[in-house]
C-alpha cells in the first residue's frame, strides 16, 4: 500500500473516531472497531492457550482478528505499549490479514513471509504518523525528539525517527515548494476549529478551574486562583512550560533560525490551500 493511501486512511480514522487532541488514546480508537483488550497477564487468566500464542507472536502486543481481541505486554514501558497498539490498530484498518500462520511451512512460505514483512512495515508507518502526524507536528512547534516525545508520549527512538522525518517533511514543503496532498489538507480541515480560529491540536481540562484549555502542555491555567474569569472556549495565549530535564535523547538539530523565516513563509501558504473551512 502506498504511503498516500495509508495518509488518508489516518485521517478516516481521525474523521470516524472524532479525535481532535493528541496523545491519541488508542485504546479507544481499538474499542470503537470491536476490539476487546487485555494485558498478557488477564489473558493467561482467561485462555492460557490464547496467551501462549501471544507471547510466542510477539513481546509487545498480538491481534487476534477473527475473536477480535487485542493483547498487550503491560511489563513494556507505557510508551511503548501506546505505539504497540497504534501498530496492531494499523493492522485492522489497512486490512493486513493473517498473523502467525503468514510465516507456515509450504510452497509460498517465502511469499508469506515476504508480505508479513510489508505488512509490519506498513502498520510502522501508520503508528508513527496517527500517533504524530507531521501536520500537527508543526502547528504544536516541535523543535526536537524531545518535544513529539513529550507531546504525543512516544519512546525515545519512535520520537527521534518522527522527528527526523519532519525535518525532512518540512524541508520538502519550503525548500522545494511540494504542494499538500489531499490527506494533508483534510487533516488541517479536521483540527482546525472556526471558533477558536486556529489549527487545534490540544483539547483538555484545567486541573484546577475546569476550563478548556487549547494548544498547551500544561495540565491548568498559569493564572488559576488569582485573574478574572475568562468566556468558555475562550482561546488565550499561556506562559511557556516549567523547565524539565530532558532525557538522555540522541542529539537531533532543532529547526535553524532560517527555518523560522521559512515557518512563517508556510503560514502565508496556508491562505492559499489551507483555506479553514466555512
Amino acid at each position: 500500500m502506498k504511503e498516500c493511501e495509508i495518509q488518508r486512511k489516518i485521517v478516516s480514522v481521525f474523521t470516524e473516531c472524532e479525535v481532535h487532541s493528541f496523545p491519541v488514546d488508542c485504546k479507544e480508537l481499538l474499542a470503537h472497531y470491536g476490539y476487546k483488550i487485555y494485558s498478557y497477564a488477564e489473558l493467561r487468566r482467561k485462555s492460557k492457550a490464547l496467551y501462549d500464542m501471544c507471547l510466542a507472536y510477539s513481546e509487545d502486543a498480538f491481534r487476534y482478528s477473527t475473536g477480535k481481541i487485542i493483547a498487550y505486554n503491560s511489563d513494556k514501558p507505557a510508551t511503548r505499549i501506546h505505539f504497540s497498539l497504534a501498530h496492531e490498530l494499523g493492522h485492522h484498518v489497512l486490512g493486513h490479514q493473517g498473523t502467525a500462520e503468514t510465516f507456515s511451512d509450504g510452497p509460498d512460505a517465502d511469499q508469506k513471509k515476504k508480505e508479513a514483512r510489508r505488512f509490519e512495515i506498513e502498520a510502522n508507518y501508520f503508528a508513527s504518523h496517527l500517533l504524530a502526524p507531521r501536520l500537527v507536528m508543526y502547528y504544536a512547534d516541535c523543535r526536537s525528539a524531545w518535544d513529539v516525545s513529550d507531546i504525543f508520549q512516544l519512546s525515545e527512538q519512535a520520537a527521534r525517527i518522527a522527528y527526523d522525518d519532519y525535518l525532512d517533511w518540512h524541508r520538502k514543503f519550503l525548500c522545494r515548494n511540494r504542494q499538500p496532498d489531499q490527506a494533508e489538507q483534510d487533516m488541517y480541515r479536521h483540527f482546525y476549529q472556526k471558533e477558536q480560529g486556529c489549527f487545534v491540536w490540544s483539547i483538555r481540562k484545567c486541573g484546577i478551574c475546569g476550563k478548556t484549555i487549547y494548544n498547551s502542555r500544561r495540565d491548568h491555567y498559569w493564572y488559576c486562583g488569582g485573574f478574572p474569569e475568562i468566556p468558555e472556549n475562550e482561546y488565550v495565549s499561556f506562559l511557556p512550560p516549567s523547565p524539565k530535564p530532558e532525557p538522555e535523547f540522541d542529539y537531533t538539530p532543532p529547526l535553524s533560525p532560517y527555518d523560522d523565516e521559512n515557518m512563517r513563509t508556510f503560514r502565508r501558504w496556508e491562505e492559499q490551500w489551507l483555506t479553514p473551512p466555512d
